[in-house]
């Protein structure tokens, strides 16, 4: 018997787990939290703990769940302009210490090889904590003027951070996120953009995730986001890192340096500030930074 014509166009939706949830004894989450969540994973099959101390296998239960939550983030940053590229997981030593204080928060984390091909590297490498620095290295031969901007680019990755405490999801030593980091002319153009994707990872929490966010700035007067953009007398503005973003009391003073580290990465919402710094060869710009990843759900986009 053939199938109708609107069968065969119909996805077929595939359960992986072998037996249902209802025959896995799961503990009451009253009784005792932390197991009750590892045996959720368990029993949907989401995800085991992996060979390596601190990483975790996904299993296609969890990687399914990636893929949608990316596909819907993929299609809205596609939506304003943004385009996806892939940088190396590998960045050279120097490349951090050129920013002290950047690394200095990843520097308990951070692995490092040293050697490769049976023989010791003459500079050590970097296993990818985060991008900033390699992609701007690359941004400053992109940009040779004005005409260049805005640059809006998106990364799909996995990230490294060497960590001592883990848990499924919430924190472990390898995971999969996106970073976005754009480049603009001006302090103005940066900080819309920090404002605009701010609302696409809140419509992404609250109609995908079915995750309330309470914490995103209002449009206030007394009110402003501090996008990290830096404006220099007689100048558009200089480059900048926003990684978090915060709501500020009093308003930031146009000219005066700052930057901030962004929520949506999973760690403090504290606000952070820093000298910017110029990058040779490039002109005068200013850069935004986000990210979200598969650690810490609700924070995260999650598998």
């Amino acid at each position: 018997m053939s199938a109708s014509p609107a069968s065969k166009s119909t996805p077929i939706s595939v359960c992986y787990h072998r037996c249902p949830m209802a025959e896995v004894k799961i503990t009451a989450r009253a009784e005792d939290y932390s197991r009750w969540y590892s045996d959720v994973i368990a029993a949907a099959e989401l995800a085991e703990h992996a060979p390596v101390k601190g990483c975790m296998i996904i299993r296609p239960n969890g990687y399914a769940i990636w893929e949608k939550m990316q596909q819907a983030l993929d299609r809205m940053f596609k939506e304003t302009g943004h385009q996806n590229a892939y940088f190396p997981m590998f960045i050279p030593e120097s490349f951090l210490q050129k920013e002290a204080e950047h690394v200095e928060g990843f520097a308990p984390e951070v692995a490092v090889v040293t050697h490769a091909g049976g023989a010791k590297l003459e500079e050590p490498l970097i296993v990818r904590p985060t991008s900033e620095t390699i992609i701007w290295n690359s941004f400053r031969n992109w940009i040779q003027s004005y005409r260049d901007l805005p640059l809006l680019i998106n990364q799909w990755c996995n990230v490294v951070r060497w960590e001592l405490r883990t848990r499924l999801f919430l924190r472990t030593t390898e995971f999969l996120w996106q970073e976005g980091h754009t480049a603009h002319a001006t302090y103005e153009d940066a900080e819309e953009e920090t404002v605009r994707m701010l609302g696409v990872y809140r419509r992404f929490a609250e109609e995908f995730m079915a995750v309330g966010i309470d914490a995103l700035p209002d449009d206030g007067p007394d009110d402003r986001i501090e996008s990290g953009a830096v404006a220099a007398p007689g100048e558009h503005a200089n480059s900048h890192k926003a990684d978090q973003v915060k709501r500020l009391r009093p308003p930031v003073p146009s000219r005066v340096p700052t930057s901030a580290t962004s929520a949506a990465d999973g760690g403090d919402t504290s606000c952070a500030r820093r000298a910017a710094s110029w990058l040779p060869g490039a002109t005068p710009r200013a850069r935004a930074s986000r990210r979200a990843g598969s650690r810490r759900p609700g924070r995260r986009p999650s598998a």
